[in-house]
């Protein structure tokens, strides 16, 4: 048991009913076993991952597959945004959404110290088409819906709660979202070809514990010449009108995908110009940080490293992770995963030692949902400019904890 190998505050028959009735949780054993069976035939048994040398790589999880022995919890199809959290005596766990409709949820992996996987659980199900979200300074998951009525919600990546739906964060086609830790402002990003930048304030918060977040301010950013600033959105539940059209002089970005903060700086990417903006949070100045249109085919998911080295994800073929670091600002190819060319790469996030990498291949090789795979890239990432030619990996089955 995985209680008994870290000492996480709860056990673990606790965490498979959390927000889950035992009718639904069958059914949620059911839909997966019924996705294994229905796993193309040809999704590959081998998957080749190429990375710079040094570097070493795993796959953690496959959808449809269960990774702890005696347990009826299998991952989930179409993993999408992924979050990594600190547990006290040294693990952590990897959070990741499931971008299905209907069947949207969010699983947990739990990790013990040593790297090993000692547990996987539902923080979430019965939701729709989880897109990508963010860590909290108090310890949560935001999980962000992506369709017309989205909404978010608050998970416990520990288990131990039940998720909550925050439709105070508005009701949009949210693709993913970042904190602010200083205030626990959220920003959230929309996609749209016209979507807007949006911005969450809690009405009560009790920084570093938490942050209340059924009441608080709605804004959306307006931009003069380079500058933004914020205006109340009227009506978060989007009774009459879409919140990006209920303000004039709102901001538009061209298919708002991930966003990221360092340093005060809101890092932000737009798939449809291939866009990776920069936000000053002091002084509100809005600028484009690199322009990857050509470069790049739909840049997606972003994240950094220790040192703000940006990482970001490629949705299009070639479906590969690049790396721009801030010395050089010249794009660095960090892994590239051949043959998966209707999948796209999702989930990005740092364990918190930094020194690990995890991402998911959203459909796999097949481009169906229920052959998506989920990696670890380990190595060194505080010298992203000094790589040698990639070396090719070939990754087999995953090893089922006992």
């Amino acid at each position: 048991m995985a209680s008994s190998v870290l000492k996480v505050p709860s056990s673990i028959n606790r965490r498979k009913f959390i927000g889950l009735g035992a009718g639904v949780l069958a059914l949620a054993g059911l839909g997966a076993s019924l996705h294994e069976l229905m796993r193309s035939p040809d999704a590959e048994s081998v998957t080749r991952v190429r990375l710079p040398q040094g570097f070493t790589s795993r796959i953690i999880a496959r959808s449809g597959q269960r990774l702890i022995s005696g347990s009826y919890y299998r991952w989930h199809s179409a993993p999408d945004g992924g979050g990594c959290f600190a547990v006290p005596d040294g693990g952590w766990i990897y959070v990741s959404n499931s971008e299905m409709t209907p069947g949207g949820a969010v699983s947990a992996l739990l990790f013990a110290a040593d790297g090993r996987i000692v547990d996987c659980y539902s923080i979430l199900a019965g939701s729709r088409h989880n897109c990508s979200g963010c860590e909290t300074p108090w310890n949560t998951w935001l999980s962000c819906e992506e369709h017309s009525r989205g909404i978010v919600w608050e998970c416990d990546p520990f288990g131990n709660n039940k998720a909550l739906a925050r439709p105070a964060l508005g009701l949009f086609k949210h693709e993913s979202a970042t904190v602010e830790p200083l205030n626990g402002r959220i920003y959230m990003t929309e996609d749209r070809p016209d979507g807007g930048l949006y911005r969450f304030t809690p009405e009560h918060t009790a920084l570093p514990t938490g942050a209340d977040l059924a009441q608080g301010l709605l804004e959306i950013a307006t931009l003069r010449d380079d500058r933004i600033s914020w205006s109340r959105v009227p009506d978060p539940l989007a009774t009459s009108k879409p919140l990006r059209h209920q303000v004039s002089g709102r901001a538009s970005f061209n298919g708002g995908e991930g966003i990221d903060l360092y340093n005060r700086n809101l890092r932000f990417t737009s798939k449809g110009d291939g866009r990776i903006w920069q936000l000053n949070l002091l002084d509100g100045r809005l600028g484009v940080l690199n322009n990857l249109e050509g470069k790049v085919s739909e840049v997606d998911d972003i994240t950094h490293t220790a040192n703000g080295d940006i990482i970001i994800a490629e949705e299009g073929s070639p479906l590969r992770i690049l790396a721009l670091p801030v010395a050089s600002g010249q794009l660095v190819t960090l892994a590239e995963l051949p043959g998966h060319r209707d999948s796209e790469i999702t989930g990005l996030a740092f364990d918190p030692s930094g020194e690990r990498l995890y991402f998911s291949s959203q459909r796999g090789n097949t481009g169906q949902d229920e052959n998506g795979a989920s990696f670890e890239i380990r190595g060194d990432f505080s010298q992203l400019g000094r790589y040698a030619p990639l070396v090719e990996w070939q990754l087999g089955h995953v090893s089922i904890a006992v």
